[in-house]
């Protein structure tokens, strides 16, 4: 019988978040309905900064058609061999006494800006007969849009609406969290992580990715720079994935373009143009790399924020986490949605 451990936290009061009638509550009285989709909204009122912030309905429509059509597969065989590869080491190297401990225990993965849980659903074929234990799968957005369609989509797996600037987990709880082109509080990342045995996934934009619509739509396309290593973190591995592929016009680049800031700037007639087109060759390039937690010095002056590049990020999951708290979480909000991030 698999174990699920409550790996979810009260955005109010940070206790333990258990199952309830109605969705989750904790011992303060903090109290989370379930919606009939299946997920819980954590995100509090005074953390949004509009009234359905993140992705809307459109942009998420053309992400899921784009993407169930396979054009991103590499990258998710790329992401399991990595979480594999990484679980596995990390398991010849524990003492024997840890992994008699956590036999018993999910490997818990959760998704920084899970969209629709494409990448999530995915993750689970792969993983599923490739790891020692069963999973335990969580994903979080600032979209509602988002969670409504990732819940019922992957049953299997626990959604919330929530801002990855404030996590609702609970410390010391996810053995692997992912992040694919979402903006994230590094410090939160750390804060979630186990303190042994566990990852965190970066995937962002290699140089060319997605260079030819940049090229039709800006009078200079510019190379995306390589991102920073997030404070508090190691990097462990690192991989490049460059693959071009034939898209028309009419059908995946359209839904490519519209799923990601690109659709909102540059050219407009360029843009009417790109999309006439019968066919063009598009080169894909992701950066992914495996991280692990290391302690920090504490300096209350210095948010560790993880900032963005500053060019457009070719997909929306960056867009899906505008949020919160502090200026600095603002000002990477605001170059999302001005399109000079990007996947």
């Amino acid at each position: 019988m698999q174990v699920t451990q409550a790996l979810w936290q009260c955005p109010n009061c940070h206790n333990v978040l258990t199952p309830s009638d109605s969705g989750l509550a904790c011992t303060n009285g903090h109290s989370f309905d379930r919606a009939k989709q299946g997920y819980v909204n954590l995100l509090l009122a005074n953390k949004k900064h509009s009234r359905d912030p993140g992705d809307d309905q459109s942009m998420i429509d053309a992400r899921r058609a784009f993407l169930q059509a396979g054009h991103y597969k590499f990258l998710i065989e790329n992401i399991a061999s990595l979480i594999q590869e990484v679980q596995g080491r990390a398991e010849r190297q524990a003492p024997t006494s840890e992994l008699t401990e956590a036999e018993d225990l999910p490997v818990t993965l959760l998704d920084i800006g899970c969209g629709e849980a494409y990448y999530l659903a995915q993750l689970q074929q792969q993983l599923q007969q490739g790891l020692p234990s069963p999973l335990q799968l969580l994903g979080i957005d600032i979209s509602k849009f988002a969670v409504k369609r990732a819940a019922p989509y992957l049953k299997q797996a626990q959604f919330a609406v929530a801002s990855s600037f404030d996590i609702p987990v609970l410390d010391n709880s996810i053995q692997c969290a992912l992040s694919v082109f979402a903006p994230f509080d590094s410090k939160e990342v750390a804060r979630i992580l186990k303190k042994t045995q566990s990852c965190f996934i970066r995937v962002t934009p290699g140089p060319r990715h997605l260079y030819q619509i940049k090229q039709a739509l800006y009078e200079q396309a510019n190379l995306h720079e390589p991102a920073s290593i997030p404070e508090g973190f190691e990097l462990l591995t690192e991989k490049q994935l460059h693959r071009t592929i034939s898209l028309n016009g009419a059908g995946d680049l359209a839904n490519l373009l519209a799923m990601t800031p690109l659709n909102w700037h540059g050219r407009a007639e360029s843009k009417t143009e790109l999309l006439a087109q019968a066919q063009i060759d598009l080169e894909l390039d992701f950066c992914v790399q495996v991280f692990t937690a290391v302690e920090l010095v504490e300096d209350a002056s210095d948010e560790a924020v993880e900032q963005l590049p500053n060019e457009p990020i070719a997909e929306s999951e960056a867009v899906s986490e505008n949020e919160v708290e502090n200026e600095a979480e603002n000002e990477a909000e605001n170059e999302a949605k001005n399109a000079l991030k990007g996947e």
